[in-house]
């Protein structure tokens, strides 16, 4: 399988690098699992901080900024969460 094309997004070593360390701590017949099912409940996280992130933007008054700042907001918000 080819890897993506072009320049990594910024702070792309750090996290391949946090997760082969994570990564180490598991017995070698569960790692491929384990990394496939902590990658799936990642991007559903992200999907979901996303949307929560539109939908803040969507009611957020038209004043300048007001929009970006809802979705910031919304998206700390969930973070706070975990």
């Amino acid at each position: 399988m080819a890897g993506p094309t072009g320049r990594a997004p910024r702070g792309t070593r750090a996290l391949v690098t946090t997760i082969m360390e994570a990564l180490d701590g598991i017995p070698e017949v569960s790692r491929k699992s384990a990394f496939r099912h902590a990658s799936a409940t990642v991007r559903d996280k992200l999907i979901v901080q996303s949307e929560r992130a539109k939908a803040a933007a969507r009611r957020a008054s038209g004043a300048p900024g007001a929009k970006r700042a809802a979705a910031a907001a919304a998206i700390a918000r969930a973070s706070r969460r975990r």
